[in-house]
């Protein structure tokens, strides 16, 4: 369960340009669910992404997640919540070009300190799941659009996380790849995995189980 309460973050806190991004929020998030945030740009939606993926912090306020208190937390909960809780798919994926979708993958594995022979089977099994078994020991930089997205999602979802965090994950891609790419989530979410998708297509809101829309850094 992810339970946020009373939620803010405020941006250069006392300067001019002090920005709130969020404002008071409280949330609370069953396992399993499948969820969208949507919003205007600047509603603080990514914002918010980034404090459950623990890629940013809150100003104040709680961020519980499976029992483990976000804010405050020592570098080493961090590391591990990572490394073991967390599964982040950005708009654009940011991979390693020059190395293959397999070498890709393995990131994750890596911080976790699995085994290089563990690795290789794990990643691979991820990618083959998603249909990339051709596309195994290829450069990403060889991929198309739809097939670098996928290889994110394997990365994603290699150390067999609890929870996923989508940001835009369909918002660089067509329409056809798109589909696959939501139709390959829900899978994911089928198995038990809590999905947090951050979106402006209301198709994808309305295929999940709830829709918190977020304008000015509050939940309305």
């Amino acid at each position: 369960m992810i339970k946020i309460e009373n939620l803010y973050k405020i941006f250069n806190k006392g300067a001019e340009n002090e920005k709130v991004a969020l404002s008071d929020v409280s949330l609370t998030i069953e396992d399993g669910e499948m969820i969208a945030i949507t919003g205007p740009s600047g509603a603080g939606k990514t914002t918010l992404l980034n404090i459950i993926g623990s890629l940013d912090f809150a100003t104040s306020g709680s961020v519980l997640v499976d029992g483990i208190e976000l804010s405050g937390a020592s570098d080493a909960v961090l590391s591990d919540y990572r490394a073991k809780k967390i599964g982040i798919v950005t708009q654009y994926p940011f991979l390693v070009e020059n190395v293959s979708s397999l070498e890709n993958v393995t990131v994750p594995l890596l911080i976790g300190k699995v085994k290089k022979s563990e690795r290789i089977v794990k990643a691979a099994t991820a990618l083959k799941n998603l249909g990339l078994d051709e596309v195994i020991n290829k450069k990403v930089s060889l991929l198309s659009g739809g097939e670098r997205q996928r290889v994110a999602i394997a990365r994603a979802i290699v150390n067999d996380p609890s929870i996923i965090v989508a940001d835009e994950p369909t918002g660089s891609l067509d329409k056809e790849n798109a589909q696959k790419i939501m139709s390959i989530i829900r899978n994911i979410n089928k198995l038990g995995k809590t999905v947090i998708i951050v979106t402006h297509n209301s198709e994808i809101a309305e295929a999940c189980d709830r829709n918190i829309v977020i304008s000015d850094g509050k939940i309305i």
